[in-house]
């Protein structure tokens, strides 16, 4: 007797472990409309065979079942450019004074995905600051991973926070500057703050960076009338309910904070940097620039192999057709016999 051919067998054991469905409709869902198509019987064996198999296939289309592919083409690009997002971090970007009552950090989040879905190929670093100044990620092209740091950033608690410094993450900015220098890429900066400063001497010195920078803006967030900021102590704490940071008057007592931006600052800081000032309000006032720094740098296109998942259900469907067919056959001869 021939020897069994243990690799297809351990091939077809792997590709069943690694199947994966994805229902259209919720699988109880499904399961009950199915017994509901079946419990309405139809009269004679045959009729109801090919009733119960319709159901089944009916059902497998909804599993949406996925099997592995080893070999799914995927295109991607790259772009010769390193972007780096400077976000400020501070209390003050949690004033609600965006559009519809959101954040400026809500804001911020939503405009840098802006940048990283219009700039796909590109490597992107996270520089944050309040009290101190964190490289949070190195230059890195995995945009879920870069989304989910900016996602992330949320400011310390008013017990903890000492006052904003804007100059306070120059040395991080130059230590990724450097970084990306050394690959040759065009270089481009976003700075990030509403341009409350009460802690720095406002001589800011970012003027020394400015020959390391080929594009970007200084991105303004907040209004003159200003916000309210409410916080939480862990920002991910979906119990706990945010609280408005106070400040004292001798007159009023305590009443709630408010933050205003500070165009001066974040203008002489745009200036020092070489780059344009955007008092952001909409993710589109970013087009310009996306597409002035589009046009200035290398753009390639590459295919690369890689593992997948296709889906089966359409073998379903055409075999569900094929019942349909089938069925029409049968009732276009039944009314026939009852004619005759």
């Amino acid at each position: 007797m021939a020897p069994r051919n243990y690799n297809y067998i351990y091939c077809f054991s792997k590709s069943v472990k690694t199947m994966t469905i994805n229902p259209f409709i919720p699988i109880p869902v499904m399961a009950v409309i199915c017994v509901l198509l079946l419990v309405c019987k139809r009269k004679g064996v045959w009729p109801y065979i090919r009733q119960i198999i319709m159901v089944l296939l009916i059902f497998a289309i909804n599993l949406r079942i996925m099997i592995p592919n080893d070999e799914m083409k995927v295109t991607t690009y790259e772009m010769k450019a390193n972007v780096i997002f400077v976000i400020d971090d501070t209390i003050s970007m949690v004033a609600n004074d965006m559009e519809g009552g959101t954040t400026r950090l809500d804001a911020v989040t939503k405009d840098c995905g802006y940048i990283i879905d219009n700039m796909m190929g590109a490597r992107f670093s996270v520089i944050d600051f309040h009290n101190i100044s964190n490289i949070l990620c190195p230059f890195n092209d995995d945009v879920t991973f870069i989304k989910s740091i900016i996602d992330s950033i949320y400011p310390l608690s008013e017990w903890s926070a000492k006052g904003t410094d804007l100059s306070i993450c120059k040395p991080n900015m130059l230590t990724e500057l450097k970084s990306a220098e050394s690959n040759g890429a065009y270089t481009v900066v976003f700075f990030i703050s509403d341009g409350e400063d009460n802690q720095s001497e406002k001589d800011y010195g970012f003027d020394e960076l400015a020959e390391y920078i080929d594009d970007g803006a200084v991105l303004g967030y907040g209004t003159e009338r200003g916000g309210e900021m409410y916080v939480k102590s862990y920002w991910d704490d979906e119990d706990e309910e945010p609280r408005a940071v106070e400040t004292y008057d001798p007159n009023l007592g305590y009443t709630n904070a408010i933050s205003k931006i500070d165009e001066k600052n974040l203008k002489d800081i745009a200036k020092s940097l070489g780059v344009q000032y955007i008092h952001m309000e909409d993710s589109s006032q970013l087009d310009s620039i996306i597409e002035h720094i589009i046009d200035n740098i290398e753009v390639g296109v590459q295919e690369k192999t890689e593992q997948g998942k296709d889906d089966t259900y359409y073998f379903f469907v055409i075999a569900l057709l094929l019942m349909v067919i089938v069925e029409c056959f049968f009732t276009k001869k039944q009314l026939s016999e009852r004619r005759i």
